[in-house]
């Protein structure tokens, strides 16, 4: 007997979810995971053009499970015929079909936000052989949710005392292309303060002591970078700018890859 391979399974439970039965079924009777069989499933929708190209050997599996991304066939065919033979990478087909297409680690998603994203009314296309492979269908709701949020963000920014913020949505950094930056001066720490800088330095500094060489996934870790914040806001809190000259200055705002959003201010 010859093992199936990955087409035969996909013949075998589309024929069974066919007949009626459910993934769940199908998985017990083969003594395979749900997910291993939604996938072949997602396969048996391929457009027999590609199905009979990865027998012959044209089209490797994981090329074949890119091209699930869309349901249309005449897409699908369209991108294998411009590809040229064997295809091999998947990398090649999946950025083909999702022309048009923003990926959720762009830097705009991640601003966003996906399920605020959601929440306006966008959909999402995913990967079901790709954990990280998530895509936006609407790049320009994106864009305009963005353009929303930041325009919140600017005014807060205006509220200041700045005399214009700029948003640069386009770059992910500051290009300086003005005559002059201000910087701001630091007041010194109230007792108060001072105090409680101190604490949190000693906090960091013995959790980091601690740790050494500790795994990533260590929760004290978390606990270095929440007092780390803390301490790095109530220094961000001591800063002052000249009244008078942030009455000529601004602000440049834009968003880096992370998805955080990014202030050039003076």
């Amino acid at each position: 007997r010859v093992a199936m391979d990955a087409m035969d399974e996909v013949d075998a439970f589309s024929a069974l979810a066919d007949a009626g039965q459910s993934v769940d079924d199908i998985a017990r009777r083969f003594g395979i995971g749900a997910r291993h069989v939604e996938q072949r499933l997602a396969l048996a929708a391929l457009s027999p053009k590609i199905k009979a190209a990865y027998r012959r050997g044209d089209v490797t599996l994981d090329a074949a499970r890119a091209f699930c991304l869309v349901d249309d066939h005449s897409k699908q065919e369209a991108v294998f015929k411009s590809l040229s033979k064997p295809i091999t990478h998947s990398g090649s087909v999946r950025s083909q079909l999702m022309q048009g297409r923003m990926r959720h680690t762009d830097r705009l998603a991640r601003f966003v936000g996906l399920e605020a994203y959601e929440v306006a009314g966008g959909t999402l296309k995913r990967d079901l052989f790709e954990t990280d492979g998530v895509y936006v269908d609407d790049p320009a709701l994106i864009n305009k949710l963005a353009h929303d949020r930041l325009d919140a963000v600017r005014n807060d920014a205006l509220s200041q005392g700045w005399a214009w913020v700029e948003v640069n949505i386009n770059q992910h950094r500051f290009e300086s292309a003005y005559g002059a930056r201000l910087q701001p001066t630091r007041r010194a720490m109230t007792e108060e303060e001072q105090a409680e800088a101190d604490r949190l330095g000693e906090e960091i500094e013995a959790l980091e002591e601690a740790l050494g060489e500790a795994e990533d996934d260590d929760e004290r870790w978390a606990r270095v970078d929440a007092a780390s914040a803390q301490l790095e806001t109530l220094r961000a809190s001591t800063q002052e700018w000249d009244v008078e000259m942030k009455r000529h200055a601004g602000v440049i705002l834009s968003i880096g890859h992370d998805g955080a959003a990014n202030f050039a201010y003076g």
